[in-house]
Parts: structure tokens; sequence; C-alpha cells
């Protein structure tokens, strides 16, 4: 289960019962991704604008082919971030930092995926999609 502040302004949290979307093997903790129908997910790529927005964050992987998102929020199942550093969409679900855009060509879509908080953590914040 996951808690959020409630929104009645009050102290206590609410619990928010996680969805388990059906995913091919091949999708691993951390990737992005976006929603291919209901309940169901697959691995985001910034060279194919069919295979966006991205709407989560693999949190956790119950079976091979399921998996629970993260929709907003901090993950520690990283390495090498540089704190502070936007975060973006790469390719096969992965991220890459500002200065890997650089390399992008026409056709490749840019998405903001969050904020580097430190070596390990990112805190998920997925923006607009813009196509190059």
């Amino acid at each position: 289960m996951l808690l959020v502040p409630s929104s009645a302004g009050g102290s206590g949290s609410q619990v928010i019962s996680p969805t388990v979307f059906t995913v091919p093997s091949a999708v691993a903790l951390g990737d992005l991704v976006y929603l291919t129908g209901t309940d169901s997910a697959d691995r985001a790529d910034n060279t194919a604008l069919s295979t966006t927005p991205v709407r989560g964050l693999v949190l956790s992987k119950p079976t091979s082919t399921t998996a629970i998102l993260l929709y907003y929020g901090e993950i520690g199942l990283f390495s090498g971030l540089t704190p502070g550093a936007l975060q973006f969409l790469g390719t096969a679900g992965g991220l890459i930092e500002a200065g890997g855009l650089a390399s992008l060509v026409d056709g490749n879509v840019i998405q903001r995926a969050g904020e580097a908080v430190n070596s390990t953590t990112l805190l998920f914040a997925p923006g607009d999609v813009t196509l190059l």
C-alpha cells in the first residue's frame, strides 16, 4: 500500500492501493514506462513518440510479468546520479542527464523524468513531451 498526505488538510494519510500492471518480462525495477492499455505498460523510449508519455516508474515486480508503478515521488533504485541534475527519458526505459540531450536527433522525444536528490535517489516527477 502507498500512503499519501490527506487532502482534507488533517494530519492523517490516505491509503492508496497500488495497481498491478502487466508488463513484458524485460521491464526492470526503475524503468520508465508508458501505458499500453488498461493495466498494462511497457518501457518508454526517447527514440519513439509512440512509447510516450512516461506515466510511471517501476517500483516493484511481484512477478516477472507484473509491476507496481510509482506515479510521483522519491525512489532510491539508482546509482551514479548527479545530485541536483535534471533527469530525462533515455532509451529502453532508462534515464539521461541534461547533458545527454545534445545527442538527440529529429524525431526523438524529450520528457523530463525528475531530479536527482542524491547519487541513488530520483524525485520522479514526469513532465510534458516535446518532439524534436
